[in-house]
């Protein structure tokens, strides 16, 4: 197997926007073909722990290794020879609350000719967790969007053909017959369309069908995203965690604390100071709840299990102590209670 040495110039430089939940910072190098690369690591003092997470994802999945490891080769799985492989790397951050990180790389590649994909990643901000297709949408739901996107699609896809059949005409070269078979391909795509590849940005669920066609058919790339507007889709699209994560845009910020969810997502402080992370799966079995919660600067899991109590309260325990939470109409109140086993009382409050 071939060595490849690679000089990297280490470069962090730190991205502020306001109300941005995870510090961005850029990681500068250059590989063995003194090609200039630029990846961006995640970072947050107070939740290590879930950046590490999204960290690792996303370096495992496009440089094939890790950054905390593999800090002297980031880049060397990206090309063997310099003539094949990625050749340069954009990225654009296109959500960062406490609720959802979204963000999208455009990868340049080269082997017989130039090509550009997109990948989006979504995370849960508090635990690092990825979001997937199946985690976010109900498929079943899924149809009308589908149809309105595969028209819009469509009518693009039918204007560039009929500008690309009028320009054939115009130099002699192409028959009507030949423009329209050499798009075939694109159509026989737009009609298999699957929205696997999102991302969240502004008020917006975007959808791209990426390298869905062959190099003739790159002029439709930029054609074939579809934005579904927040503001006016209905909640039934949605899974839970759909509508957990985005509930600031969908305005059910309540959809946090809602008791009766499968899944639910706490975050807070116990006594004023001790930041926490927590994650509750309501079990088949009615009112048994179980799950984990960590110390946003220590990061080691407890496990947690509990169930609602005779006057409706949600409790949970774990080896050390419990917690008390008060619920009300289905919702958990934004207040608690921490106990150790000796007795000893502290107030738990929910962001």
């Amino acid at each position: 197997m071939k060595k490849y040495y690679v000089f990297l110039i280490l470069a962090f430089i730190s991205l502020h926007c306001n109300a941005q939940y995870f510090a961005i910072s850029e990681y500068k190098g250059k590989d063995q073909f003194n090609r200039e690369f630029v990846f961006p690591v995640v970072s947050l003092e107070m939740n290590s722990i879930a950046a590490d997470r999204i960290n690792n994802i996303i370096q495992l999945d496009l440089l094939n290794c890790n950054y905390k490891t593999d800090r002297d080769s980031l880049f060397n799985n990206l090309s063997e020879d310099g003539s094949h492989g990625v050749t340069k790397i954009n990225y654009e951050i296109t959500s960062n609350t406490d609720l959802i990180f979204s963000i999208v790389f455009e990868i340049v590649t080269y082997a017989a000719y130039e090509d550009t994909h997109k990948y989006a990643y979504n995370f849960i901000s508090k635990t690092g967790k990825f979001l997937d297709f199946n985690s976010v949408f109900n498929r079943d739901q899924m149809n009308w969007i589908y149809t309105k996107a595969k028209h819009q699609f469509n009518q693009s896809a039918i204007e560039i053909i009929k500008s690309d059949y009028l320009y054939s005409i115009e130099i002699g070269k192409l028959l009507q017959d030949e423009v329209f078979s050499s798009y075939a391909a694109i159509f026989d795509c737009i009609y298999k369309t699957e929205f696997y590849n999102f991302y969240i940005k502004d008020n917006y669920v975007v959808f791209d069908r990426d390298n869905c066609f062959n190099r003739g058919g790159r002029a439709f790339e930029p054609n074939f995203s579809y934005k579904l507007d927040l503001d006016k889709t209905s909640n039934s699209i949605f899974t839970e965690q759909g509508q957990y994560i985005l509930s600031e845009n969908l305005d059910h910020k309540n959809w946090r604390h809602a008791i009766n969810s499968s899944r639910l997502i706490l975050t807070g402080l116990i006594d004023s100071k001790y930041s926490f992370v927590m994650t509750v799966n309501k079990s088949t079995d009615l009112n048994n709840y179980y799950g984990s919660y960590w110390y946003t600067k220590h990061g080691k899991e407890i496990e947690l299990r509990g169930q609602i109590d005779d006057i409706g309260d949600l409790i949970l325990k774990e080896e050390n102590g419990m917690f008390r939470f008060e619920c009300e109409n289905g919702w958990i109140k934004s207040h608690g209670i921490w106990s150790d086993n000796k007795g000893n009382r502290y107030n738990v409050s929910l962001e």
